[in-house]
């Protein structure tokens, strides 16, 4: 029996499948053909890599200590370190001789790397062995920011044979002018090095580009605070703006000051250069008192970030309704303390005999004028009575002393400087006195003939002696020499003195407190 053949419906259909099928194959194969032509090309860049890196081991004393050599493929080729015909398999071309590649020395580590901009064809594979060979010391391009002074990194030059032959080199500058001037932007130049060795001749080229991309320098003043009856406000005053090109910089300004209206505001200044590099600063613009946790003060050094000089006055919001004027007497930077402007409550004895004899004292020790040797015990009941509900400020422990040895009691002749009373515990209050030592470290003395304390310590004070504005107020110190005086500070600065711890119609207390300036 004769075998059938395929009709031609049926070949027909063979035809079908076998497109569908090369439809399905081809594209895969063309994918698989791309990703391996892909991998072997990024295997031959690794071999030029590695190339480098041995050229380098041999080639030591070449290297920097810090910064780039730049060496070519052909370099590599003339010294034996790559073949001849590697090539671009995407291409089947030999890679260009003139490929840059860089050894990069930065804090003792060595990066080797392609100028892939530079990586191109070539139909010409050999090189000639018997050139001299002529490396760059530095980059091919050279970035000079303007106004700065540009230093060649120079070449190294070696003959067929390896001989040192740089002295032998010859240096020819063109493009923008037969000598590079770094004070014009936007110049480029072109510096050839040429070398010449049995008759064979070598060159190599350096471009070096006059750029600007250093930003402006902007200085602005600090953050400022204004009161609120200021009239106008300038926020160009003393603000400047230079710049490397030594051309004029613009200086915007962004402003949302509203004078007499306190609040706090920002400036922000732009210093635009010409070849629009930019430099932004942010300033503060308080109006208004500065507001910082529980205190306010025209001077932003209640944040924390700066000490505030003793004497910067402060508003302390001691509780939800009530508020005082405060001096700083010191600074830490971690706490602020402070004295308040004047005294609190009436006029008040430094001890009292009653207070006296509860803290164990006899009635004949006492006598007329008093016994300073229990302590300031009717100033201190009083100034923390008066100060309990300053819920605002943190309640502390601490132990008062009688602080000696004192300056002031020298300056009174007095030698023998002695503690007058045992330290005194107290507990859970927001306030103390101001001490002796304390005082005599804000600049006071005792001296009738002059001010010598700073007016701020003592504000409120008067010789007119009335409710609001007594003669004095008590520090925590007693006098050594008289066991029934103890210390203050008087009106008009004049002096730091003492009176008889029984006075109850001179003077008063004045709270000291401790503000923390990070919590």
């Amino acid at each position: 029996m004769k075998q059938k053949g395929f009709t031609f419906v049926e070949l027909l259909a063979v035809i079908t499948i076998i497109g569908i099928i090369g439809l399905i194959v081809t594209p895969t194969l063309e994918k698989m053909i791309k990703e391996n032509s892909n991998k072997i090309y990024n295997t031959q860049l690794d071999n030029i890599k590695l190339s480098l890196q041995n050229w380098a081991s041999d080639n030591k004393e070449l290297l920097p200590e810090e910064g780039i050599l730049t060496l070519t493929l052909g370099n590599l080729k003339s010294e034996g370190y790559i073949d001849y015909e590697i090539r671009n398999p995407k291409t089947k071309k030999c890679f260009d001789n003139s490929m840059i590649l860089k050894i990069e020395v930065k804090d003792k580590i060595t990066n080797y790397s392609i100028d892939e901009k530079t990586i191109k064809e070539s139909d010409e594979c050999i090189i000639d062995i018997n050139k001299p060979t002529i490396i760059l010391n530095g980059s091919s391009i050279e970035l000079v920011e303007v106004n700065e002074p540009y230093y060649d990194l120079g070449v190294v030059a070696k003959d067929k044979d390896n001989n040192d032959i740089t002295s032998s080199v010859k240096t020819k500058i063109t493009g923008s002018g037969n000598y590079i001037d770094t004070t014009i932007l936007n110049n480029q130049y072109i510096i050839t090095y040429t070398v010449t060795s049995n008759g064979k001749t070598s060159k190599v080229s350096r471009t070096v580009k006059i750029v600007d991309t250093k930003k402006p320098e902007l200085k602005i003043p600090g953050n400022i605070i204004l009161k609120e009856t200021e009239e106008t406000f300038n926020p160009l005053e003393g603000v400047t703006a230079t710049d490397n090109s030594k051309e004029e910089v613009e200086i915007k300004v962004k402003s949302n000051v509203s004078l007499k209206i306190p609040g706090t505001y920002n400036v922000t200044y732009t210093a635009i250069d010409k070849s629009g590099n930019e430099t932004s600063k942010n300033r503060i613009v308080v109006v208004g008192p500065y507001k910082y946790k529980i205190m306010e003060a025209y001077d932003f050094c209640i944040n924390g970030k700066q000490k505030c000089p003793n004497g910067t006055k402060v508003k302390v919001h001691v509780n939800s309704k009530e508020s005082y004027d405060f001096y700083v007497i010191n600074d830490t930077g971690e706490y602020i303390e402070l004295i308040m402007n004047k005294n609190i409550g009436p006029k008040v004895a430094w001890i009292s005999k009653e207070d006296y004899i509860k803290a164990g004292g006899t009635e004949s020790d006492y006598g007329e004028y008093g016994n300073n040797n229990k302590g300031p015990l009717t100033a201190l009941n009083q100034l923390e009575d008066l100060t309990k509900n300053w819920t605002n400020i943190p309640a502390y422990d601490y132990t008062l002393e009688d602080d000696k040895p004192s300056k002031l009691e020298q300056q009174l002749g007095i030698s023998d400087s002695k503690v007058m009373y045992q330290q005194i515990k107290r507990t859970n209050v927001r306030t103390r006195m101001l001490t002796l030592t304390e005082v005599t470290n804000l600049g006071c003395e005792h001296n009738q003939n002059k001010n010598t304390c700073p007016s701020w310590l003592y504000e409120n004070l008067s010789g007119g002696n009335t409710v609001e504005q007594p003669y004095m107020y008590w520090v925590s110190t007693a006098r050594s020499d008289l066991p029934d005086s103890g210390f203050g500070v008087y009106c008009q600065g004049k002096h730091v003195y003492y009176n008889n711890v029984t006075h109850n119609s001179s003077g008063g207390v004045r709270p000291v407190i401790k503000v923390s300036k990070n919590t």
